[in-house]
């Protein structure tokens, strides 16, 4: 069974606000319903949605439309905490969620944010490595800086190091901005070269990796788990797969990304679903009949 994790439990600082249901679509729908619809077209069979105790009661009842569809499933991290039900408030991060979902998932599986739109080729692309990949190679989608920013704020990327299509490196880049045509991040010496690939956190996994991911934040909270700002975040682990000789392909996206950083992205977002809806590449309403 293939399926597809949605990791829905950001607390949305930036944005400022329940950017996991915000209302984009002409039906009210929200990112991941469309990432749900684009999976289940390309071949998921099974829908896994990461969130925390707050949201997965709304997103149950935003999804409730979809149960007689899709094989749906709400887990909640804070109940993998170990310290579970004195759980810290803010979720422990992206390595943890993936984790979290270990008694559920058991084969193949693809990570994608709520809040990020990727293009139904992501979730076609995704589907296919998973048909021919080989016993201990993973994979990434990735995509074009230049295609995966916002004219509203800083957002930060994975920055990408390729070797043949495999991924030898993965780099993190904070406040990644245009300024004067240009673009910079916080931790660039100089400007970026706009067709760098980076990383959307949408990841081609198999469930052979929550043992090791296990030990990882094993350690993590070892170490950490009194640190309430710290958090065990799954490019971590990937890096010290890649340190470790582990293969990872990336898949390179021609899609224009969009999504809900910051608050005054709604309109954007909302502006470019309808544009794909008139075009033809999303339904004007969900509908897994037909």
């Amino acid at each position: 069974m293939t399926t597809l994790v949605i990791l829905a439990g950001g607390l949305g600082s930036r944005y400022k606000g329940n950017k996991q249901l915000a209302a984009l679509g002409p039906n009210n729908e929200c990112l991941l319903e469309y990432s749900i619809y684009d999976a289940v077209r390309a071949g998921f069979q099974q829908i896994v949605v990461l969130s925390s105790t707050h949201f997965i009661s709304l997103l149950k009842a935003k999804l409730a439309y979809l149960m007689d569809h899709v094989d749906l499933i709400f887990i909640n991290q804070f109940e993998h905490d170990p310290a579970y039900p004195n759980h810290r408030e803010i979720p422990l991060g992206t390595g943890h969620a993936i984790w979290s979902c270990r008694n559920v998932v058991k084969d193949d599986f693809m990570v994608v944010n709520a809040d990020d739109y990727y293009g139904s080729d992501a979730f076609k692309m995704g589907f296919e490595f998973f048909k021919n990949r080989t016993r201990g190679e993973y994979g990434l989608i990735s995509y074009t800086l230049d295609k995966t920013l916002t004219k509203n704020g800083g957002v930060s990327r994975g920055v990408c190091e390729l070797q043949n299509s495999k991924l030898i490196e993965i780099k993190e880049h904070t406040e990644i901005r245009f300024i004067n045509s240009e673009i910079y991040s916080k931790e660039s010496e100089g400007n970026l070269n706009p067709l760098l690939q980076v990383s959307m956190n949408c990841w081609l996994l198999n469930a052979d990796l929550f043992s090791p991911l296990g030990d990882f934040f094993a350690l993590f909270y070892q170490n950490h788990s009194l640190e309430e700002q710290k958090e065990c975040q799954l490019p971590g682990f990937i890096q010290l797969l890649l340190a470790q000789g582990v293969v990872f392909k990336a898949i390179k996206s021609q899609e224009n990304w969009f999504g809900l950083t910051h608050i005054d992205d709604f309109h954007w977002c909302k502006t470019e679903i309808n544009r794909k809806i008139k075009s033809g590449l999303l339904p004007a309403q969900i509908n897994f009949l037909s």
